[in-house]
């Protein structure tokens, strides 16, 4: 859990703190505060950790051992420096720079105030967080598996729930039986929190297992909009550091234009989760609308299925080599020349491909009968991967 530096102001002994660098990062999150009072203060921070020095370990040298401090804080990740004033009264300028530079938070508040103070403060605050995010949890959670929302509406809205905004489901699952390490789920939210810092609207989560669930608000309309696309891309970019070669996959539903459909809009991110990584086992993003008319059909009705797959594709089914040069020849708009470029291969042999795929087809290949024959491929997919 965190504070923000909004909140970090408003505390009685920071009234008096100016920022002397660093303000463009003051969306930065704080998970804790700790003295350091050493040289190397590399060793002793942690990431979104706002440090407090006196600088007596460096007021011989105050220059250099402020700009040594602050990158070594910044290459740690911690969250900014707090110098109380005392040992050095003049901070120098070129620290100063560099801090800018380096965008990371500087601050000086007068000697007089007591570090620990406002370090209890600080964690007193994350503790009422932690409290407040547990029942929030709970609380998300009833209203994803529960179809009645009715009775959690004001609740919602107490915690920030804006009646008159859509949310959109989005869903982070890692692959297989193993859960996501609950440090990455936490730095996993951290990071979408700073784009509610940005928004200005609560980004509600769910955190279960293997998965870990985001409600996001429509952005429409306020004075920084953010597209979900963008708000999904970075999240994909930052789990993708923390999972490296573990597999994971983000599913993403419909929007929500009123609690009661929460918990429709989860079921389609299960839905998008199950049948996503059949239809689409290549692609890490994937949403509900992609799934088109397969998010309706049955997986396990299998011979239903395969009546239609035969109807739609005939024996094309037996010809996985021949399938995917289809595939590839519709999306290159039917254009033989892009789809041998696509494939590295020459002309001739996609001509001699499609010739074949036209004879296997039930009735040739025909435009007006595309679509049946994308579900025919959909389905011997389906077939093939479930047998």
């Amino acid at each position: 859990m965190y504070i923000t530096f909004q909140e970090l102001f408003e505390f009685e002994e920071m009234r008096d703190a100016q920022v002397l660098a660093g303000k463009t990062a003051l969306n930065n999150l704080i998970r804790w505060g700790h003295v350091i009072e050493v040289k190397n203060s590399k060793d002793w921070a942690t990431p979104n950790m706002l440090v407090f020095t006196t600088g007596i370990a460096i007021e011989d040298d105050a220059e250099n051992g402020l700009i040594n401090m602050i990158e070594n804080l910044n290459e740690k990740g911690a969250s900014g420096l707090v110098l109380g004033l005392g040992f050095i009264t003049d901070v120098p300028k070129k620290a100063v720079e560099f801090a800018d530079e380096k965008e990371f938070p500087f601050i000086i508040i007068p000697g007089e105030v007591s570090f620990a103070d406002v370090i209890f403060k600080i964690g007193n605050q994350i503790f009422e967080k932690m409290s407040s995010i547990n029942r929030q949890h709970i609380l998300i959670g009833n209203v994803l598996t529960e179809t009645s929302t009715i009775s959690y509406e004001a609740e919602l809205e107490y915690y920030g729930y804006l009646r008159n905004v859509r949310y959109c489901v989005v869903a982070v699952r890692k692959e297989g039986k193993g859960r996501i390490e609950n440090s990455i789920a936490e730095d996993l939210q951290f990071e979408v929190q700073k784009i509610r810092n940005t928004i200005h609207r609560k980004i509600f989560y769910y955190y279960k297992m293997n998965q870990l669930v985001f409600l996001i608000p429509d952005t429409h309309g306020t004075d920084t909009e953010i597209s979900l696309e963008s708000i999904i891309y970075g999240i994909d970019k930052y789990i993708e550091t923390k999972l490296g070669k573990d597999k994971y996959y983000i599913a993403v539903s419909e929007w929500a234009n009123q609690p009661s459909d929460l918990s429709v809009a989860y079921k389609q991110v299960l839905t998008t989760f199950e049948k996503g990584r059949i239809l689409c086992p290549e692609k890490r993003v994937l949403s509900y609308k992609e799934l088109g008319i397969f998010s309706l059909v049955d997986f396990s009705q299998k011979e239903e299925l395969e009546s239609i797959m035969k109807m739609s594709i005939g024996e094309l089914y037996n010809h996985p080599d021949l399938i995917e040069t289809l595939q590839v020849y519709i999306s290159c708009n039917m254009n033989m020349q892009e789809t041998a470029d696509e494939m590295y291969v020459h002309v001739n042999t996609i001509k001699y491909r499609m010739k074949k795929i036209d004879q296997l087809l039930p009735e040739g290949l025909e435009k007006n009968r595309l679509y049946q024959i994308q579900t025919g491929i959909y389905l011997s997919k389906i077939l093939t991967i479930s047998n």
